[in-house]
């Protein structure tokens, strides 16, 4: 078994760790099982935290929510939106939207 760091070393650890991503000589790599976040009442459901921010934009933006999960539910909705309204359009920098392509590909789903 191996020796559980004490958290004057774990603190160390961290810092140096820290140290490193800021001088770019570590890029962090964040799982998917981060991106779970609990919820109901006694919080033992799990839901993906971009399914949940894309369900709250389509109930605020007065759109369908999405049928997909993940990052597809949040791609989904600004999809939507944007093909009903100009608005966001406007916002968006005319040399970024080409670009990204990702609003005038078939759906992600």
């Amino acid at each position: 078994m191996a020796a559980q760091p004490n958290t004057v070393q774990e603190g160390r650890l961290w810092a140096q760790l820290i140290g490193f991503i800021e001088e770019g000589a570590v890029v962090p790599v964040v799982g998917p099982e981060l991106l779970e976040i609990r919820t109901g009442d006694d919080r033992s459901q799990t839901r993906n935290f971009y399914t949940l921010v894309a369900e709250a934009l389509a109930e605020r933006l007065g759109l369908l929510a999405p049928q997909s999960s993940g990052w597809r539910a949040l791609n989904r909705v600004a999809c939507d939106f944007l093909a009903v309204s100009n608005r966001a359009t406007l916002r968006v920098d005319p040399g970024i939207r080409p670009k990204c392509g990702l609003c005038n590909r078939a759906p992600l789903v």
